[in-house]
This record gives structure tokens, sequence and C-alpha cells, in this order.
């Protein structure tokens, strides 16, 4: 498999060797880019970091001015029922006291007309009559102001709890965590693409770019898993009717130490040309073949040598005979 960018872009640091094993997820590559994307990753997370914590001294703040609005819508709708209370009872005395001070002026005219009392003492209980009705009637008008209070209080203090909570929110909302959170996915995203991980555990086949080199948006090495490898045969068309899933199969070459064994695991469902060269130079070398592919019983002796060509031997009890083929990984 190619491991590459699509976009053009330097190998500054390079994590692997020809020949040397990787496990999944592990870094092989920093590009170029990289040091320019966790700039700018920085930058946002601190303007995140900033802003998370105005943020929170906004929500503090307009928190205790929600809090404190709250407090007075309750206090008014506690103490105002109170004072009215108050001023009722307040009312009902100064009537009292009105009822007997005209009783007071009624028994002293009767004392007067009968030449029992004086004309001052007959003075002295009209005039508090009069101070009681004044007082009686002063009392009645702060009833009715109380009350009168208490209903605007009211709305003005359910009104300034609404403000409040506006203004919460209208300050919280003019804080961009949201769109920084965002943002900072998106950097972390970009760094991401200019660090190149193993997509699975294998062996690195080849680099193509070394550190300082340019990739133009190709291939800068090639891994693969060559923990199962297999051999790709040529079979003639002519004899492809032979060859069943699960035949065995033999595979030789100078390169290997030993002959390896195998199984037919894959038959091909095309018709191609013949890709590798026969080692007879009278050969046909646009033969026409079918690939089938040969696991492996012992993959370990065939790690090393990707796209070797070898000889296979397919299910000698049937009339395989001998084939052309190269070693792969399984699967590709």
């Amino acid at each position: 498999m190619n491991i590459g960018t699509s976009l053009p872009d330097r190998v500054t640091k390079l994590f692997v060797t020809e020949g040397g094993t990787v496990e999944l997820d592990a870094d092989l590559v920093y590009l170029e880019s990289r040091d320019e994307r966790l700039a700018e990753q920085e930058r946002i997370a601190a303007e995140l970091r900033s802003a998370q914590k105005k943020l929170a001294a906004e929500e503090q703040y307009h928190s205790a001015l929600i809090e404190e609005a709250r407090i007075h819508e309750r206090e008014i709708e506690t103490l105002r029922p109170l004072q009215i209370e108050a001023q009722e009872a307040n009312q009902r005395s100064l009537k009292a006291e009105l009822e007997t001070a005209q009783k007071n002026l009624q028994r002293q005219q009767s004392l007067t007309a009968a030449n029992s009392s004086s004309e001052q003492e007959l003075d002295r209980d009209r005039l508090a009559v009069r101070v009681a009705e004044e007082k009686l009637k002063s009392a009645s008008k702060e009833l009715d102001r109380l009350k009168a209070g208490w209903v605007l209080d009211r709305e003005v203090a359910k009104a300034a709890v609404k403000s409040a909570e506006a203004a919460s929110a209208r300050a919280l909302a003019g804080v961009p965590v949201d769109e920084l959170e965002k943002q900072l996915q998106h950097a972390k995203s970009r760094v991401a693409q200019a660090v190149l991980k193993a997509p699975f555990a294998g062996q690195v086949l080849k680099v193509m770019k070394r550190p300082g080199e340019v990739s133009n948006g190709g291939a800068i090495l090639q891994l693969a898993n060559t923990s199962e490898m297999h051999a790709v045969a040529e079979v003639y068309e002519s004899e492809i009717r032979h060859i069943r899933i699960g035949q065995k199969a033999t595979i030789s070459s100078p390169a290997l130490e030993r002959e390896l064994r195998g199984w037919v695991g894959e038959i091909g469902v095309q018709i191609y040309k013949n890709d590798v060269l026969d080692v007879d130079p009278a050969s046909d070398t646009d033969t026409r073949v079918v690939e089938v592919r040969i696991l492996l019983d012992d993959s370990k002796a065939a790690a090393s040598l990707t796209h070797l060509q070898v000889d296979v031997t397919i299910g000698l009890e049937a009339s395989g005979g001998d084939r052309t083929a190269a070693f792969d990984r399984f699967p590709k």
C-alpha cells in the first residue's frame, strides 16, 4: 500500500526505515506543513481558553444580577402584603378612634345643651373628631397607594428578572466558545493530515522520499502486511479448468532456502496477458493467463521477498503442472 499525500508537501521527519516493521497508528512521516498547522492549532486553543474564562466570568456576573432581581421580586411578593396588612390594621384602629371621638362629641353636645359643660370642652371634642377623620382619610389613601404600588412593583420586578436573563443570554452569546471549538477541531484535523500514520501493522517495503524532499502529491513510502503472503500464479487459460480452490501447491526459487507449501485460495475470473517473464527465451511472452492466488502455509519465509519471481506447481494429482508466479501480500 502506498502511503503519501494528496497535495504537494515536504518531508521533515521520517520515523521508519526500509524493512522495518510498524504498529497500527504509528507515526510514519511528519510533513513540513505540520509546524504551521500546529501553530494555528495552538493559537485557536489559546483563544478558546480565553473565551472560556470570559464565558465563566460573564456567567458568574449575570447569574448574580439575575439572583439580585429575583430576590427583589421575592421581597415585593413577601413584604408588600405585610405592609398592606399593617396599614389595614392601622385603618381599623383609626376608625375606632374616630367612632370614640364622635361619641364623645355627641355626649359633650348633650351636656352643653343642658348647660352642664362649657363651650371650651365642646370645641375640644369637635377638634378631636376632625383630627380622627383626617387621620383615617390619610390612612385610607396610604392603603390605596400600597395596594396600587404592589401591583405595579410586581410587574416591574418580573420585568427586571426577564431583563437580567435577556442581558445574560446576549452577553453569553457574544462569547464565541462554540465557534472556536469547531475551529479547533478543524485545526486538529489539519494537523493530523500533516502526520502520516500506519493504517495497519506491517512492514515498510520501500521509502521513496527522504527528509527534505518534496512529495508532489504522490507516495512517500510503501507499507504492506507481510504476515500473510501469497504467490500469484499465472495459469494458462487452457488449463484453468483444472484448478480448484484448496488444491495443494509447491513454491520454489533459488532465492528460497527451501520449497514452500501452500494452497489455492482464489481463482481469477478475468483473462490477462502474462506479466511474469519466463526464463525460457523461446517461450510465448504474449500468453493469455488467469491469476491464481496461492496462500502460503509459512508466510514468514517469504515476508522479505515481495515480488520475487518463483515457480509454482499446483495439484500434482491433477494436470496443473509448473506455473510462473510472483510473491505478493495477502490480501492486497
